[in-house]
């Protein structure tokens, strides 16, 4: 899922990223039963974290990729209203709840909606350009 597609196997290996935004649930118990029905995404972002690719989650997103065993021992930042729940289902990946967004090697996370910003912009620095990086 995350690997070069044939046709470029000559070139230089790619760096790649994967974006998980949130989801919108009324309650825990939702978003877990949203996260079951959306297998594909769980298993794309969890298969780019694994070898160590960027990958990028905000708020809810972060149930995408923290039952991968890449995450163990991680950090992703939440809203506090989503610490029990989470750290019942993952209690391998450590919650910040004091951060707006944070980067923990791979895994690039921010709290809420209002940090994508913040989040995109780390991403980007991921990228292998130094004259992406330079722009920003």
């Amino acid at each position: 899922m995350c690997s070069n597609p044939p046709e470029t196997q000559d070139l230089p290996a790619l760096h790649h990223a994967c974006f998980v935004p949130p989801l919108h649930a009324e309650n825990i118990p939702a978003l877990r039963a949203a996260v079951q029905v959306l297998p594909q995404v769980q298993a794309l972002a969890q298969a780019c974290l694994a070898p160590g690719h960027t990958v990028a989650t905000v708020s809810s997103g972060a149930w995408f990729v923290a039952g991968s065993p890449a995450a163990h021992g991680l950090s992703v930042a939440l809203p506090w209203y989503y610490l029990s729940g989470f750290r019942g289902d993952f209690p391998g990946v450590n919650v910040s709840t004091d951060q707006e967004w944070l980067a923990d090697g791979p895994l690039i996370s921010g709290a809420m909606p209002s940090s994508v910003t913040s989040v995109v912009l780390a991403l980007l620095r991921t990228a292998p350009s130094t004259r992406t990086r330079a722009i920003l």
